[in-house]
């Protein structure tokens, strides 16, 4: 995945996701969502099966990049506990 970012401020972020579909999109956007200090995250598309997929987050009191890297992070984590847990029982 390639983000491009539109807006770049240190609370308000906005950044296409060149090569997404909607699933990590939307697994961010719930990460975001319950992370502290957002105050407004979306991910929309101009279109579901022509265009990539944009993230548009607005923080209070917390930096946006930290808040997303963070998020992230968190994600990368739940993926290895998922996959690890799969090989033990598959």
């Amino acid at each position: 995945m390639k983000l491009e970012f539109l807006k770049d401020e240190k609370n308000h972020l906005e950044a296409i996701m060149h090569g997404e579909d909607h699933s990590f999109p939307n697994a961010l956007r719930e990460k975001l969502s319950a992370a502290k200090g957002v105050e407004f995250v979306a991910v929309t598309r101009e279109h579901p099966t022509a265009a990539d997929p944009k993230l548009v987050l607005k923080t209070k009191g917390k930096d946006a990049r930290a808040v997303l890297a963070d998020a992230i992070k968190e994600l990368q984590k739940d993926a290895r506990t998922f996959a690890s847990s799969m090989k033990r029982h598959v």
